[in-house]
């Protein structure tokens, strides 16, 4: 049994977790489990858009949808908030799975659009870190250390956000390819060239049969900045696509809608892995072999150029955690890492030669279990 509570305000999250504490009930946020189920949606302010500094300050149930549509009145961005269908996440979400950045390749991982912020404390302290700007930064910089995926060391009740200006020009493209070697073929010319794209979205054929997106390996790619330049590399891109027999779907000037691609319906997902591109091919290989030595039907989809994978099995599958621990093996072997999802997802005891070291830093920041207790919520 939980009870669900929504809290409106810092000072209100700080007493929630004091009087949980007092009784050791655990709370979970964002998880679902036995104790409080804290619901953050009415903390959705956007506090403040400082276009001097280009910073952003909002609390975690601002929708990024929301944020995004607020930002392009002003003629700014925020490059994160751009998910491919993740648009109705809030920020809270976003940062507590891991601040994903589809736009990554360009612009750099979502967590370093993090500049600051206040968290509460499991034992109801506040923690303010971080800042408007790298000068005003002093002591201890916590930020990227509570930005961590999953961490469950703290809670997020308001964000400085880097903000950029909006692009001159636009273009997305959204491909098909006939395999994998092909897709992987094109995105390795990709890579070669000086001018890198903004962001690529990439599919395999298993995942699009399960949610009925057609066949082949798909790609979204966009490409922003000046005006030339963007035209000059979409013109590459389409007749590099052509020579491997592949094709332009789709063109627009924003990012594609993927409605029918709703993140987790139609499929489960599992884990994420981090691998070198220059291994990718060896380690989908190994990955496909070994979920059909296990009677299973894996997909991948995911940030192709960036070796940034995700591991999707058709919805109604029992939770494959051989060839998950097979994979985080071999992501390893590669010179890969897991994002340790799959240990959040079902609950299973964190593996890797990082688990010691998030389990005393728990330890440190919630010695009562308070802040999603471990083996007693999921996601």
């Amino acid at each position: 049994m939980y009870k669900e509570v929504k809290v409106a305000s810092a000072t209100e999250l700080q007493q929630l977790f004091q009087t949980a504490t007092a009784a050791d009930t655990p709370v979970y946020v964002y998880r679902q489990g036995e104790g409080i189920q804290v619901d953050l949606r009415d903390m959705n302010r956007i506090v403040e858009i400082d276009k001097d500094n280009l910073v952003a300050t909002v609390e975690p149930g601002v929708k990024l949808k929301d944020l995004a549509e607020e930002l392009q009145r002003q003629g700014l961005r925020f490059v994160p908030a751009e998910l491919v269908g993740l648009e109705e996440q809030t920020v809270g979400e976003w940062v507590y799975t891991g601040c994903a950045n589809p736009l990554a390749w360009k612009y750099g991982g979502g967590k370093f659009f993090v500049m600051g912020g206040e968290f509460v404390l499991p034992d109801g302290r506040l923690l303010v870190t971080g800042g408007k700007t790298v000068k005003n930064v002093t002591g201890y910089d916590f930020v990227r250390f509570l930005n961590g995926a999953y961490s469950d060391f703290a809670v997020g009740v308001k964000f400085l956000l880097k903000l950029l200006p909006q692009a001159a020009a636009t273009c997305c493209l959204e491909l098909q390819l006939p395999t994998l070697e092909k897709a992987l073929a094109f995105v390795e010319e990709l890579r070669q060239r000086p001018a890198v794209p903004a962001g690529l979205f990439w599919m395999d054929e298993a995942v699009q049969r399960q949610v009925a997106l057609g066949a082949g390996q798909k790609l979204w790619l966009r490409f922003d900045g000046v005006q030339e330049e963007v035209a000059e590399q979409a013109t590459w891109a389409r007749d590099a696509v052509g020579e491997k027999q592949g094709q332009v779907l789709r063109e627009s000037a924003g990012l594609p809608a993927l409605s029918s691609f709703s993140w987790g319906e139609g499929f489960l997902l599992t884990d994420e892995y981090k691998i070198p591109f220059p291994q990718v091919e060896v380690f989908l290989s190994k990955a496909l072999e070994a979920g059909s030595a296990l009677g299973l039907q894996p997909g991948f989809f995911g940030q192709l150029g960036e070796g940034k994978l995700h591991l999707a099995l058709p919805s109604g599958a029992s939770v494959p955690t051989a060839l998950v621990r097979q994979l985080q093996g071999l992501a390893r072997e590669l010179g890969g890492a897991c994002s340790g999802k799959f240990e959040r997802l079902y609950g299973t005891a964190v593996q890797g030669p990082l688990a010691a070291i998030e389990q005393q830093m728990k330890k440190r920041f919630d010695p009562r279990g308070i802040l999603n207790r471990q083996g007693g919520g999921r996601l």
